[in-house]
């Protein structure tokens, strides 16, 4: 069954994506009582998967303001030290980052607490450190 959104519905679903940072399953929970009311069915991550992807047009670039600077940047020291940074993900936060060469974690990551204990051993069912 097609559903008619409102534009002002699909730009709060777009807004809480790229401006807030949910992911899909946090948007279908904090709009799940609104779209049950207008809809009569559950909202799932699958909807909002969707509406973000037919509606990329929506997408305030007002929100990547940090990542033109972080390429702006990078383009000014690849033209300083091209040998000695580039732009690769992050391992930790799989976000697009400015970093030397030889790094693979962002310094922000590296900040966190789960960094700075070590790493965390998870064991099987036998006892074993895995």
């Amino acid at each position: 069954m097609n559903q008619i959104y409102s534009l002002e519905f699909k730009q709060r679903v777009v807004d809480l994506r790229y401006k807030d940072g949910l992911s899909a399953v946090q948007v279908a929970q904090k709009l799940s009582v609104e779209y049950k009311r207008l809809f009569g069915k559950e909202m799932t991550k699958n909807i909002v998967i969707g509406l973000w992807d037919r509606n990329k047009h929506l997408i305030n670039h007002e929100h990547n303001d940090t990542t033109n600077k972080e390429m702006e940047r990078y383009k000014s020291l690849r033209d300083i030290n091209k040998d000695k940074y580039r732009v690769r993900k992050c391992l930790s936060c799989l976000k697009e980052k400015i970093l030397e060469k030889r790094m693979y974690i962002c310094n922000p990551c590296k900040e966190t607490q789960n960094y700075k204990d070590g790493m965390v051993w998870h064991t099987n069912t036998s006892g074993i450190a895995v």
